[in-house]
């Protein structure tokens, strides 16, 4: 059975008391074509540059009584892909894009073509990530005491569906060093690393040196990687009483 255009407008209304139903949608609903009975809303807005040949999720609403019977979806005018379509959702396939990388993105119009003789025009942007990004807010100086005390950096991996096999730290002394397996155990889902669980000490740091680490994730033959630094500061002195 389609999802009822109505229900959603009594999700909004129910919304201003109660929490609100899938709010990306329910947001876009409010703006959408009502008039031709219908419209589709785009659900995977954002995926990563391992995402080269993912289905994308598009969810239909019509009014009662009215089915969608296509979906063409294109990019500047012409047709890049039609969606196989179901009963509440429809799906393309990422590769219609062709080649992606990472800061891509990609205006579509979703074109539908109702049952009761309209068509629902709805717009939207596809956004290339990085499946791997580092905290903004890891330390950018530690001292070599503060490394060993439990000092840590954070990470993140993200996909649409595309699996990440392999995850991995390497490190390095200085911009001129060449980088090395970390020998910490990374996880592909993200998480954090303490610097004390890497083999950092093997650098042979000291004040004044920057300590370079870069994340890199794979999925089959592909790659990417972050990377950025902390700088040894010295140890702050004691206090004398």
């Amino acid at each position: 059975m389609k999802r009822n255009i109505k229900y959603w407008g009594l999700c909004l209304f129910l919304a201003a008391g109660l929490t609100s139903c899938e709010s990306d949608e329910a947001d876009y609903q409010k703006d959408a074509a009502k008039d031709v009975g219908g419209y589709a809303f785009l659900a995977n807005q954002t995926i990563s540059s391992f995402d080269k040949s993912e289905d994308l999720s598009i969810d239909l609403y019509t009014d009662s009584g009215v089915t969608v019977n296509s979906v063409e979806v294109l990019q500047e005018g012409s047709s890049i892909a039609s969606a196989t379509v179901g009963e509440e959702t429809a799906t393309f396939n990422s590769s219609s894009f062709g080649d992606i990388a990472i800061d891509d993105e990609f205006d579509i119009m979703l074109e539908s073509q109702l049952s009761n003789g309209n068509m629902a025009q709805d717009p939207f942007t596809v956004s290339v990530v990085s499946p791997i990004s580092i905290d903004d807010d890891n330390p950018s100086e530690l001292t070599l005491d503060s490394i060993s005390d439990g000092a840590a950096v954070d990470y993140s991996t993200y996909t649409l569906s595309a699996p990440i096999d392999t995850a991995e730290l390497f490190l390095k002394k200085n911009s001129d060093g060449t980088y090395s397996n970390s020998g910490a155990e990374v996880s592909n889902e993200g998480g954090s690393i303490e610097l004390a669980d890497t083999n950092y000490d093997e650098l042979n740091l000291m004040v004044n040196d920057t300590l370079y680490y870069e994340f890199t994730v794979m999925s089959g033959s592909l790659s990417e990687s972050e990377s950025s630094y902390i700088v040894i500061q010295e140890e702050e002195e004691e206090e004398m009483e």
